[in-house]
């Protein structure tokens, strides 16, 4: 199992240039940049900067981060972020959708398919933060089997924020997906 993953309705792969485009759309869009950490605005030249960067990495890559496309139907509508550390057997993962992406499921699916490629490439635990506002995505990381385990912060664009902290050991519980 490795990348492309392909789901019932969606395939995980790395970002490619033509990616760029969209990328920039959602990552502009202030509804999803709000709990982001990213600089706005993020221009085309951004995506196209970063699609590259990304792109050269490869996969697996262990202690960075990469960015893996969400695809639906051809085109890339979010993306899953992953980090290991330097033994690959702890990773940090974070998610975007753009806007219009939202609300149906594909988040679920896409970091569900994550998880299972992760835990096939020996990760033992996986760990994600999210905004204490953001409801949905703690509903998503519960609905996986991730446990809040405390508080901690992170910087998004200069400002000190707080962060829910959430933890998924491998091997997993069952999870409703």
């Amino acid at each position: 199992m490795t990348l492309p993953l392909a789901t019932d309705r969606l395939v995980l792969r790395l970002m490619q240039p033509g990616d760029a485009p969209a990328l920039a759309a959602y990552r502009s869009d202030p509804a999803v940049a709000a709990l982001q950490g990213w600089d706005l605005p993020f221009t085309l030249a951004d995506a196209e900067r970063f699609v590259a960067e990304v792109g050269a990495l490869g996969w697996p890559v262990l202690d960075d981060w990469q960015q893996v496309a969400i695809e639906l139907d051809g085109t890339m509508v979010g993306d899953i972020g992953v980090h290991r550390t330097p033994d690959g057997h702890v990773a940090t993962i974070g998610y975007t959708l753009a806007r219009d992406a939202q609300g149906r499921g594909y988040a679920t699916e896409a970091v569900g398919a994550m998880i299972t490629l992760l835990e096939a490439e020996g990760v033992r635990r996986i760990d994600a933060a999210t905004d204490p506002d953001n409801a949905a995505s703690a509903r998503l990381l519960g609905r996986l089997g991730f446990v809040l385990v405390g508080r901690g912060t992170s910087e998004v664009r200069g400002e000190t924020v707080a962060d829910d902290l959430y933890t998924l050991a491998i091997p997993r519980p069952h999870a409703a997906i």
